[in-house]
Parts: C-alpha cells; sequence; structure tokens
C-alpha cells in the first residue's frame, strides 16, 4: 500500500494498494471482483474515485458508469468525435 498526498500543501492523502490474486482459482477470482466492486462503491460514496489507471474501471467491471453517471455518455460522444478515422 502506498500513501501520498497528490500535489505539495494538499490536505488529502491519495492510497493505492496491490492485491495479489491466485488467478488459478475461479472462486478467489469471483472474490477479488466482488471486493473491487465494493472498493470502488465505497470509494465514490466518499466522493474519491474508484480507478488509478487509464481504463482499469471499464476493464474491471463497467465502474465508469457507476462512477460518472451520465457525463460518462457526454466523455464518450466527446472522444468519439476526437478520434481520427483510419479509413
Amino acid at each position: 500500500m502506498t500513501v501520498y498526498n497528490e500535489s505539495p500543501n494538499k490536505t488529502t492523502a491519495s492510497i493505492s494498494f496491490a492485491v495479489f490474486v491466485d488467478d488459478s482459482n475461479e472462486e478467489t477470482v469471483k472474490r477479488f471482483y466482488h471486493y473491487v466492486r465494493e472498493m470502488s462503491e465505497m470509494a465514490i460514496r466518499l466522493e474519491g474515485t474508484m480507478s488509478s489507471y487509464i481504463g482499469d474501471g471499464d476493464r474491471l467491471g463497467g465502474f465508469n458508469q457507476l462512477e460518472h453517471g451520465l457525463s460518462l455518455d457526454y466523455m464518450r460522444r466527446i472522444k468519439e468525435a476526437l478520434t481520427p478515422r483510419t479509413s
């Protein structure tokens, strides 16, 4: 676990941690994803964020909709409008 301040003179800390999972055991993996969902929901209730890396909220369980609500649709539209077409 790492606790750090995001910027100098900021009074709130950010906490990151790693959980190692035996991915050869299906039940352990299911419990891990349940744990991730619970922690994500708690972070959002506490006005934090459930994501620390680009894309991990959706990759780990579709949590971006939970955190951002209707704003996520706007973010996706903006991304689509700004993403170059390659055809």
